[in-house]
């Protein structure tokens, strides 16, 4: 998934979360300057098959990633 990510233009990695029902691992992309962008690409993950996208603020705030200049594959 990752990489068929990344192929598609979406900068992805995979984050082990500890929770109170043990190890889960989270995969995420891109590090957004706003909300809203970020739900855009949600979106976007969603229409090509991503199921389950979400937008999650992080510890770290905004990021790097700019959508508006990102390619993107159609369909999925």
């Amino acid at each position: 998934m990752i990489d068929d990510l990344n192929n598609r233009g979406y900068p992805a990695r995979v984050e082990r979360v500890e929770g109170s029902h043990g190890t889960i691992y989270r995969v995420v992309t891109g590090d957004f300057h706003s909300e809203r962008s970020a739900g855009r690409t949600a979106e976007r993950l969603m229409n090509e098959g991503y199921t389950g996208a979400f937008v999650t603020p992080t510890a770290e705030g905004g990021g790097d990633y700019d959508e508006s200049t990102s390619e993107h594959s159609e369909g999925r």
